[in-house]
């Protein structure tokens, strides 16, 4: 009687890297362990204000103040705003001339729901959203 060949070792090649979720790795990578469990389940909002606490994230700007570079409007009377940091925002409606011009200066802030609002140090302002 002979004895069988043993078959053939399979070649074991390494599984394929996946890429981690966006966010969960930046805060599995700065996080001490046990903290993901102690996170799970809080809202986004109650994440980023623990880690502007513990001085780990930047706080959030309300504002921005810059100067007016240009101005220009559609046919719809919407006005595109480009300032002077390189940002441009765009009326949501046609509220109506805010009598900014180039050189004047401006302050976006935060609004309710994520929304923006642009107002010309004379007092007029619009709602706008950030297109560049």
């Amino acid at each position: 009687m002979s004895a069988a060949a043993p078959p053939p070792a399979a070649a074991s090649s390494p599984a394929p890297a996946v890429p981690p979720a966006s966010g969960i790795a930046e805060r599995a990578s700065t996080a001490t362990p046990g903290s993901l469990k102690a996170d799970f389940g809080l809202s986004n909002a109650a994440l980023t204000k623990r880690e502007v606490a513990a001085g780990t994230r930047p706080a959030d700007l309300n504002s921005i103040d810059a100067h007016v570079a240009a101005v220009s409007s559609s046919g719809t009377g919407v006005a595109t705003f480009t300032l002077d940091n390189g940002q441009v925002w765009r009326e949501l409606t046609p509220d109506g001339d805010l009598l900014a011009k180039p050189g004047d200066a401006v302050t976006v802030s935060r609004g309710v729901f994520h929304s923006y609002w642009l107002q010309v140090k004379n007092g007029r302002g619009s709602k706008v959203t950030r297109i560049l």
